[in-house]
């Protein structure tokens, strides 16, 4: 059974372990996590995948499925949209990551190229899921 702990605000949290069999000498490191303070996603209210890398439309600010739409990121939290097109991350997150939107689908972008301040590129793309999220594709590059 997993610990429920609670931190020094009073958010309840829990983190339950997936053990995934070996495979080539890879063994995924999945996990799911519970806040009580994390709001609603995929996995419920509360509940995240850590391990699971996103970009999605900001349901917060209205979502119109276009190029005004606002967007958010497990790599950097809510996206600040740049007057060349390109976004970045929120400063307060600090981790200053560069979201380059590519591709149309309809009149938003489907296709995502991301690189962290250590040159490490995250694609996204194509693959539309719940909540018209963007799937991480198959690779991350290093520089």
């Amino acid at each position: 059974m997993p610990e429920v702990t609670v931190d020094a605000t009073g958010k309840a949290n829990m983190v339950i372990e997936i053990t995934l069999p070996v495979s080539n000498a890879f063994q995924p490191n999945i996990q799911l996590a519970y806040n009580s303070n994390t709001q609603n996603g995929i996995f419920g209210i509360g509940w995240q995948m850590p391990s699971l890398r996103f970009i999605s439309r900001d349901e917060s600010a209205g979502v119109h499925y276009d190029f005004d739409d606002r967007f958010v990121s497990s790599l950097g939290g809510k996206l600040q949209k740049l007057t060349n097109g390109n976004y970045r991350n929120q400063v307060e997150n600090e981790s200053y990551n560069l979201f380059v939107p590519s591709e149309t689908c309809g009149v938003g972008p489907c296709q995502w190229t991301v690189t962290d301040k250590n040159g490490t590129k995250y694609y996204f793309g194509y693959a539309l899921t719940l909540c018209g999220m963007l799937q991480s594709i198959i690779y991350t590059s290093r520089k």
